[in-house]
């Protein structure tokens, strides 16, 4: 079970991951905004909240910024039932720069990236139906879009395979609308003896 804190993030960074997805979707066919307020919202809320339990200076800043953002965007869609392009638009890219920020801030600072030097990170041994595979983990399956999912060979080096996926929600018409992210490394299995 995630602590609290993990969990809490986690629904800050789903929220703007829809709304960066719902912004794409109103880019090419506008409709009414108003379902934008919900998550607006929901980060708004939890941003604030948050704020007393942050665990650095950095976090709590960041946290103050989201709540700051969140409560721009809400005032900016209350009570319109459409917003011009060019203002969904910058939600959209002011809603890429904020996820980047709390994924680096509260994700991937825990766990520098494993495709910098594979060999720094921890190796572990997955196992399923009697197959058997030495991995360093990414984000787990249930994060990507099931069509989504990419290998790459000799990725990050010679004798890996890189698996890449596309966040739920970001995969349109086969392709990504933000970068995809990690979701293992298969290393050669004597990284695992």
């Amino acid at each position: 079970m995630k602590d609290w804190h993990t969990w809490t993030i986690g629904e800050i960074e789903d929220n703007l991951n829809l709304l960066q997805a719902q912004a794409v979707d109103y880019l090419k066919e506008p409709f009414e905004c108003d379902c934008f307020l919900k998550h607006t919202s929901i980060i708004r809320g939890y941003a604030n909240e948050m704020q007393s339990f942050a665990k650095t200076d950095e976090e709590k800043q960041l946290l103050s910024r989201l709540a700051e953002w969140s409560n721009k965007w809400h005032r900016e869609f209350e009570g319109k039932r459409q917003v011009p392009k060019e203002t969904m638009q910058s939600l959209h890219d002011e809603t890429r720069a904020m996820r980047k920020e709390v994924e680096d801030r509260f994700f991937m600072e825990k766990e520098k990236n494993p495709t910098d030097n594979p060999g720094e990170h921890k190796h572990v041994l997955e196992c399923k139906g009697g197959v058997c595979e030495c991995v360093i983990r990414g984000h787990p399956a249930k994060h990507f879009d099931p069509g989504s999912f990419r290998t790459m060979k000799d990725q990050p080096r010679p004798g890996y395979y890189m698996i890449v996926g596309c966040p739920k929600g970001q995969f349109r018409a086969g392709s990504c609308q933000v970068g995809t992210e990690l979701h293992k490394i298969i290393a050669p299995m004597a990284m695992c003896k």
